[in-house]
């Protein structure tokens, strides 16, 4: 068997092995969406029972269950990436599944506002699944590879945020449904929702059950499916191919731990060794391998240019010490500050009265462009990211992203103005923010997983996961922030209109800044 085919088989077999890992991140897309649809009703319920309810309690209270899960994260993330490189990543992704599938049932069950905040805060706590996701990759696959598996793992976040929002509308107060249609359900539908009732007193229950169950499969998935890529603690009859460049394919033989000795895909397995010679297995009758070395297999390989000094000199500084990580992880966190700012203004600026700058829209006038740009999402990644990435390679396709977000950011207030069409321009603004969010974004991942020393691939990827998680956590405060202070600003200025265009100025101009630190960046992605 040639190598070139005996590669393709490889990719075949690890990409259908990593299944578990892209179920897993559509559920932690789901999962990180629903509360925010269904959250600010949570707090209109709990507060219900006062006599006088401000609008800005709601605010508050919504923002302050909303940050909880992603502030439980910023402090434990680093930790529990610590932790994968040593116990190994399928047991903290198994961990933050079963996490996932107990804490939102009971997030569900919620009585008041503390007990909420307290479920969404374990959850987040426990939490180390993206982390250890892309530890995966970066031990899985080849460097030429992992920009293509990430790319699918923002596939699977974005069908996430499409169903997250659709369960928690769909489900959500179901009672409410039932009475307002006039008992349309049917007998059934009245006595779930009868007096006393569990739908009754719980009217967000459905929707975290659905989400529970999902995460449940999710538990599965990775229990038994997922295999551990983490070296020492792979499990016996599964090797590790040596780190050397096939001249033939042009990959770098880096992929590791997912072959059995005993599989039908691989009845015998070349190993190419440091020296260059190709050793092979063969697998005799009574169960036993045989090591061959022919001096007609001999074959000279190249050293692996993306192989770092850290993989084979002892000496090398630690990973926080490296230039490419801290420049990559110092984009990556630029690059989810900038698009999570620009997430929570958009709704902010289409909600606000004409007369304040904004397009006056309704909820039900607003969801059909973010829906919208979930599909973007899904589709540039199967067909324009994939494209761009192979041709442009991933620095490139970071940088175009990032140059795209300059006018993308500024289309979304200039659909305020009179002469234009507000509706056309919100949806041509959203989808070009979706394309260039998903080529830098996905983009910075893939570097991050490329910088990192392979020993420290859980660090770095669970201090990566603490930036954007506390970017998360900071971003629906810092919009809301830098939105009021705009209009304070211009009202100073005896102006009450134009001030929509500074906020989003403001992250325009941190994803000019982000352009820097990609153009000094100096990373192998062969």
């Amino acid at each position: 068997m040639g190598m070139g085919r005996l590669w393709d088989q490889v990719k075949q077999h690890m990409l259908w092995t990593l299944f578990p890992i892209w179920y897993t991140h559509f559920t932690q897309g789901l999962q990180t969406t629903l509360p925010y649809v269904i959250g600010v009703y949570m707090v209109r319920d709990f507060l219900s029972k006062k006599e006088e309810v401000s609008e800005k309690e709601v605010g508050f209270l919504t923002g302050v269950l909303g940050a909880t899960f992603c502030f439980a994260q910023t402090l434990t993330s680093f930790l529990l990436g610590k932790l994968s490189d040593r116990v190994g990543r399928k047991p903290i992704i198994v961990l933050g599944n079963v996490s996932c599938a107990v804490f939102v049932l009971l997030f569900g069950l919620s009585g008041n506002f503390v007990h909420a905040c307290v479920t969404r805060l374990c959850m987040g706590a426990t939490n180390g699944i993206i982390g250890a996701e892309k530890a995966v990759i970066g031990e899985g696959l080849p460097r030429k590879d992992q920009s293509e598996a990430i790319g699918y793992i923002s596939m699977t976040w974005g069908l996430g945020t499409l169903v997250g929002p659709m369960i928690g509308g769909v489900l959500a107060h179901p009672c409410g449904f039932v009475t307002e249609q006039n008992n349309v359900v049917g007998e059934e539908g009245d006595m779930a929702c009868e007096d006393g009732s569990l739908l009754a007193r719980k009217p967000f229950f459905l929707p975290c059950l659905a989400a529970s169950l999902l995460s449940v499969v999710a538990v599965f998935l990775t229990a038994v499916f997922l295999e551990e890529t983490l070296p020492s603690k792979q499990k016996a009859g599964y090797e590790q191919v040596a780190v050397q460049e096939d001249p033939e394919t042009g990959h770098d033989g880096r992929v590791a731990a997912m072959y059995k000795k005993n599989s039908d895909l691989f009845r015998y397995q070349n190993e190419v060794e440091l020296s260059g010679t190709i050793k092979s297995h063969h697998h005799t009758d009574d169960g036993t391998d045989t090591l061959d070395e022919d001096n007609n297999q001999e074959e000279n390989y190249s050293v692996d240019p993306g192989q770092s000094a850290a993989d084979n000199d002892a000496s090398h500084p630690p990973w926080y010490k490296q230039r490419a990580v801290q420049l990559s992880l110092t984009g990556y966190a630029l690059i989810a500050f900038c698009y999570i700012i620009l997430d929570e203004l958009v709704p902010i600026f289409a909600s606000a009265p004409l007369s304040e700058g904004g397009l006056a829209f309704s909820p039900s006038k607003l969801s059909g462009p973010l829906s919208f740009g979930g599909i973007v999402l899904i589709v540039w990644m199967l067909v324009g990211y994939k494209w761009m990435s192979k041709h442009y390679g991933t620095i490139r396709t970071c940088i175009y992203g990032l140059y795209m977000t300059l006018p993308t950011a500024m289309m979304f207030p200039l659909s305020s103005v009179g002469f234009l069409n507000a509706e056309v321009m919100l949806w041509t603004a959203v989808t070009f923010k979706y394309i260039a969010g998903t080529n830098a974004f996905t983009a910075c991942i893939v570097l991050v997983n490329l910088a990192a020393p392979k020993e420290s691939l859980g660090e770095v990827n669970g201090l990566g996961q603490t930036l954007a998680s506390g970017v998360r956590a900071l971003g629906p405060f810092l919009g809301g922030v830098m939105w009021a202070s705009s209009i304070r600003l211009f009202a100073i200025m005896g102006n009450a209109w134009g001030h929509q265009f500074v906020p989003f100025a403001l992250s325009a101009l941190v994803a000019f800044c982000t352009l820097f630190i990609y153009y000094n960046i100096d990373i192998s992605e062969e």
